[in-house]
């Protein structure tokens, strides 16, 4: 990942970064220098500009971004609105990881842009994140995914696993804590919008909005059959929700273990098992 670490348009001193080693220095940020790492070097000249420059000139698309904070997200749009007033409409679609923080202020900057965003509100809806930023700056930073959407910003749910796909949609609803504590409760979202970051959303991000995200005519066949109904169970019971079929492709790729049995079902190829014995067999995973 490359990010510039010095200030304004000027700025001349930059750092790429890679890997572990970095957290919790600010492996996501553009705000430091990255120093006493075990990867990494100062470099003279802003070459995340620069390349970013080229990008923005050749009509390609930045994918994404690897950034969190306020800080670093106000920075980074105002280097894209720089690329925009040279190349009018260059940056629309671009697209950033993690919205951790973000300053409200920046949000409708983002949006005339046409900037995109992936957010996980499991990395700031916490107690560790008001332990470490204050109540009030959860509270009025952290994961702004109404807003945004309000803005008509794309915003799609970040990569989750399969131990943590249902309670991260479940906190988008809730915005409850480890303890139940709700957060920005302006900032939750309805059952629909949570579902739509999830799929369509996301497929919009990669690119591939006309191939994926729905089920609709001329789309992939990927689809779940869940053991719960999603929306017409108690918000809390949200994160209970498992697979009991999954099917991409138009192919059967996995049937929970009961399910298959009462259906009589045994397609070839498909995995036949439950969401905890598939947990259990991740290197280091406890099956929890």
């Amino acid at each position: 990942q490359a990010a510039a670490s010095a200030e304004g348009p000027d700025a001349r001193m930059m750092a790429i970064s890679s890997g572990a080693p970095w957290f919790p220095r600010g492996q996501c940020s553009l705000d430091i220098e990255y120093s006493g790492g075990e990867r990494g070097a100062r470099i003279q000249g802003n070459y995340f500009l620069e390349w970013y420059s080229q990008v923005a000139e050749k009509g390609l698309r930045a994918a994404n971004f690897h950034i969190s904070g306020d800080e670093s997200h106000s920075r980074l749009i105002s280097h894209l609105e720089r690329l925009d007033a040279a190349n009018p409409g260059s940056v629309k679609g671009w697209a950033m990881d993690h919205c951790d923080l973000i300053d409200p202020r920046d949000i409708s900057r983002a949006a005339k842009l046409g900037l995109m965003w992936s957010c996980n509100p499991r990395n700031a809806v916490s107690i560790s994140a008001a332990a470490a930023f204050g109540e009030e700056v959860v509270n009025t930073h952290a994961v702004q995914v109404k807003t945004m959407t309000d803005l008509g910003i794309n915003v799609s749910l970040e990569g989750e696993g399969l131990s943590t796909f249902w309670d991260t949609i479940e906190l988008l609803i809730t915005r409850k804590d480890e303890k139940g504590k709700v957060w920005s409760a302006d900032q939750r979202v309805d059952r629909a919008l949570a579902l739509r970051m999830a799929t369509q959303n996301g497929a919009n991000y990669v690119v591939k909005g006309d191939e994926l995200g729905s089920i609709e005519a001329g789309k992939l066949a990927d689809l779940l059959i869940l053991d719960l109904d999603y929306m017409a169970i108690p918000e809390d019971d949200i994160s209970e929700i498992r697979p009991l079929m999954t099917m991409k492709g138009g192919e059967i790729i996995f049937l929970r273990t009961d399910f298959a049995n009462e259906n009589n079902l045994r397609p070839a190829g498909a995995e036949i098992s439950t969401h905890e014995e598939l947990l259990a067999r991740r290197p280091g995973q406890s099956g929890n």
